[in-house]
């Protein structure tokens, strides 16, 4: 019988607190994140931060502006309407969203606390290759599946999100990226574990973090810096997406979801040309194995 030692192997919140340090330290260099922003890390998903945005950004009868492009920004546009006055300023549903809108093509609300939008759509596979226009007004993006795949001003943004396992390690951390102006903003009366003070204030570690997830992230962080950092992974996503839509395009039984300039370099959609062959295809595919 062997004695129980009474030690761990976890680790203590000291280590805790130091490991998370270098890692945030990782992020902003292959991120170049300005020194008076936060880096957080923390948990609930992106699905999470479409209230939690809304709640430390928006006071009571204020107003924020939505691009609408899929799935995601409908929910986060649902999210902040439990808030306060959200609206959508551009919705490419009505077109099967095979789209993401250009400066023109919107308007903000003079009146607007912050402005919105999905950098990339992954079920419709279409992508801002711009900075979209905010009007002046605070931005705020959810970057879940092409962060550290795409360029990213991060000094463009105010607060930046990304539910790590699109793009970044396992399920479980979301990383946040947030300005000097969303951490003024003060707002009183949001619950604690919603409130970005609380998570800033205690280093991401108000709560017990998720140690593995941030672990893997910051895993996946030093692998981009070993290979070329942010720019090595722009030109390896754009030349991987290029062969793919090369092929599309001389297809004449294939054709891609999304339109020329929208179209995303971190996932490809298509569709078959003659849409009638899509119920047998995806029979045989099925019957093939060619699911998931």
């Amino acid at each position: 019988m062997r004695a129980v030692s009474g030690c761990s192997r976890c680790p203590t919140a000291a280590r805790r607190s130091r490991a998370s340090s270098t890692r945030r330290r990782r992020i902003r260099r292959v991120l170049s994140v300005p020194e008076d922003y936060e880096v957080l890390f923390l948990q609930g998903g992106a699905s999470t931060q479409f209230y939690m945005t809304a709640l430390n950004l928006m006071e009571e009868g204020q107003k924020a502006d939505f691009l609408v492009t899929g799935g995601w920004s409908q929910k986060a546009l649902e999210e902040a309407s439990r808030v306060g006055d959200a609206s959508s300023v551009w919705d490419d549903s009505d077109n099967g969203f095979r789209s993401v809108p250009q400066d023109g093509d919107y308007s903000i609300r003079k009146d607007a606390a912050y402005f919105h939008y999905t950098s990339n759509n992954t079920l419709y596979g279409t992508q801002f290759h711009h900075l979209p226009d905010s009007g002046g007004k605070p931005r705020v993006v959810d970057a879940s599946s092409d962060i550290c795949g795409v360029p990213l001003d991060v000094s463009a943004h105010d607060v930046i999100y990304a539910g790590a396992q699109k793009n970044l390690g396992p399920s479980g951390v979301t990383l946040v990226i947030l300005s000097p102006w969303a951490l003024s903003r003060g707002i009183q009366g949001i619950p604690t574990m919603l409130d970005y003070h609380t998570h800033v204030s205690k280093g991401s570690m108000f709560n017990t973090p998720n140690t593995f997830g941030i672990f893997v992230l910051d895993r996946v962080f030093a692998w981009i810096e070993r290979n070329g950092g942010l720019e090595g992974a722009i030109e390896r996503n754009r030349a991987k997406a290029a062969l793919l839509y090369n092929e599309l395009d001389r297809s004449d039984f294939w054709r891609p979801h999304a339109h020329g300039g929208s179209r995303s370099v971190m996932n490809v959609t298509w569709r078959l040309s003659d849409e009638d062959l899509e119920g047998a295809f995806l029979a045989e595919a099925a019957a093939s194995g060619l699911v998931g």
